[in-house]
């Protein structure tokens, strides 16, 4: 995981802190709750360790959008194995293409 550089960073204080930190544990939660429910549709196991979300249309050609983009990528740890991925348009799980 990367760290942000401390000397570009900005200490948060009163309501930006407190969101933010409501936020990021709001977003953990429905991570791990994707994670097991792609883990079950998926019959796979493990543990995520790293989820990518890409905003649904975001920079996609036409081409993209009817072929191999996906708007959810879940990994698991340790080995770094791809448990998979959700494409919203669509409404489909499986695995990530290559």
């Amino acid at each position: 995981m990367r760290s942000i550089e401390r000397h570009h960073a900005i200490q948060l204080e009163g309501e930006d802190r407190e969101r933010l930190a409501r936020l990021y544990e709001e977003m953990a939660g429905k991570a791990q709750e994707i994670a097991l429910m792609m883990a079950r549709i998926l019959k796979k196991r493990g543990t995520w360790s790293e989820l990518i979300i890409r905003p649904a249309d975001a920079n996609r050609s036409a081409d993209e959008v009817q072929t191999d983009w996906v708007d959810l990528e879940i990994f698991l740890t340790p080995e770094g194995e791809t448990l998979g991925c959700y494409d919203y348009n669509n409404n489909l799980a499986g695995p990530c293409p290559e």
